[in-house]
């Protein structure tokens, strides 16, 4: 199955502690001040301009590179779990509020975890309480594991706790790539700013600005995350619903979830499935009936499902010849046996 990823997660002993904010900032500010020296040095005052365009770019592209690859923390590789979609989290689309994280979010109720169930008793469930459970390698470097509150109730009184899960979108990625290539630009127009005539460096400088707004915009918009990219046929999801009593209503969307394991360290502190790599409904379409009462036995037969569509014979097969055409001709119609 496809999907999407473009952050890597780090070993708990690689991950770097020290704030990100104090990073980024050093990593501009260090950068704009060294092109600031050259500019002065070559008495052209105007050129600080393009040195602070600089520091500016580089500091996004350490932001950048802080949220895709020093941010998420490895838990074990992949893991699969089956549960309930608890609330979700699209990509945030507005028009005003800027914002390159557009994974879409799912929270998910784990199975035979009852509704409004506590940390304490998510991580007692069985058979996933452990993944949303303090791990030794979060706890060797002093990070706590207080979970994710996968749905809250209306008026606030009561917080049902679960898995937090993540479809990858482009966002962040296509920013950072934007401002490495900008940033390429404006080191151009520095040293046609010390070297070469005003003009050429004023137009280096624009673009490597026009380019950078232009990646700032269109990567709050494209490709964002969605459950679609792993599953064509999912269709929409249905969180948990309650009534005006608070008693959770029937009809839930009980998903299967595969992807690689991992600590969130920007947030609270908490283990997620990140990035989503395999997806499916599962339980029928009335969905969950609101209790684990009788849960459905899914796990195993959706594990053996996708191990048969993704196996060596199947891969083989599907490299058939007769399985390779897009239209078929009348003469062949589905037949394995040829004619050329």
């Amino acid at each position: 199955m496809p999907f999407r990823q473009y952050t890597r997660c780090v070993q708990p002993q690689d991950f770097i502690e020290f704030s990100r904010a104090v990073r980024i900032a050093a990593a501009g500010i260090t950068s704009g001040v060294i092109a600031a020296a050259m500019a002065a040095a070559a008495a052209e005052p105007w050129c600080l301009l393009i040195a602070a365009e600089i520091g500016l770019l580089v500091s996004v592209i350490a932001y950048c590179r802080i949220w895709l690859y020093d941010r998420l923390i490895c838990l074990g590789g992949d893991v699969e779990m089956v549960g309930v979609v608890a609330s979700i989290s699209p990509p945030n689309t507005s028009l005003w509020d800027f914002d390159w994280d557009n994974d879409y979010s799912i929270n998910v109720l784990l199975e035979n975890c009852a509704y409004r169930c506590t940390q304490a008793e998510a991580e007692a469930s069985l058979p996933y309480g452990d993944l949303v459970s303090q791990q030794p390698g979060i706890a060797s470097i002093g990070r706590h594991t207080p979970g994710h509150a996968a749905f809250t109730d209306p008026d606030g009184s009561h917080h049902t706790f679960g898995l937090h899960c993540e479809f990858e979108g482009e966002g962040n990625k296509t920013l950072l790539d934007a401002a490495e290539a900008a940033l390429a630009f404006a080191v151009g127009a520095l040293i046609a700013c010390l070297l070469l005539p005003w003009p050429l460096a004023l137009m280096l400088g624009l673009a490597s600005l026009l380019l950078m707004l232009m990646a700032a915009i269109i990567g709050n918009y494209v490709r964002g995350g969605s459950p679609e990219d792993v599953d064509p046929a999912a269709g929409e999801l249905h969180p948990i619903q309650t009534d005006a009593e608070g008693n959770v209503l029937p009809g839930a969307s009980m998903v299967y979830i595969a992807g690689t394991w991992v600590y969130d360290s920007l947030h609270e502190g908490w283990n997620e499935i990140h990035p989503v790599k395999a997806f499916t409904l599962v339980g029928g379409p009335e969905g969950w009936p609101g209790d684990w009462g009788a849960p459905p036995v899914v796990i195993e037969r959706v594990k053996d499902a996708l191990d048969d569509a993704s196996s060596d014979e199947t891969r083989d097969h599907q490299k058939l010849r007769e399985h390779q055409w897009e239209l078929h001709p009348s003469v062949d119609g589905c037949s394995s046996v040829i004619i050329t």
